[in-house]
């Protein structure tokens, strides 16, 4: 089996694992470069639909139908990309450190977590 030369193409969009794994990418970089000051699930909604609906509009078929299947797809897309999210994240939430100082009796700083970490939950 040979390796692929390239990371990402153009046809590796056209899947759903290449399009959600970019929806993964975008919505969690753009949380950290923000540090989360905004919802993501609704970034990673509103990219997976413009994938979607990106697809069908370089497709040849731009009927009705089309489109709803498009939309329909980017829905998939989204619901895969927010598997990854919980697949590849730890169980934790925002808050636990909070929960942790308080069943450790501590309160200081020097207990909680870091503030923004790339891989968290959207």
């Amino acid at each position: 089996m040979e390796l692929p030369n390239e990371f990402f193409t153009v046809y590796s969009f056209a899947t759903l694992s290449g399009s959600s794994t970019i929806v993964f990418l975008i919505t969690s970089v753009i949380k950290y470069l923000t540090d989360g000051k905004f919802n993501p699930k609704w970034l990673a909604f509103f990219v997976a639909e413009l994938i979607a609906c990106l697809a069908v509009w370089l497709s040849t078929d731009k009927g009705v139908v089309s489109f709803i299947i498009g939309l329909l797809n980017g829905m998939l897309i989204f619901a895969t990309a927010m598997g990854i999210n919980t697949v590849v994240t730890s169980p934790q939430e925002s808050g636990s450190s909070d929960k942790i100082n308080k069943v450790m009796g501590t309160t200081g700083t020097a207990a909680k977590a870091p503030k923004t970490r790339f891989f968290t939950r959207w």
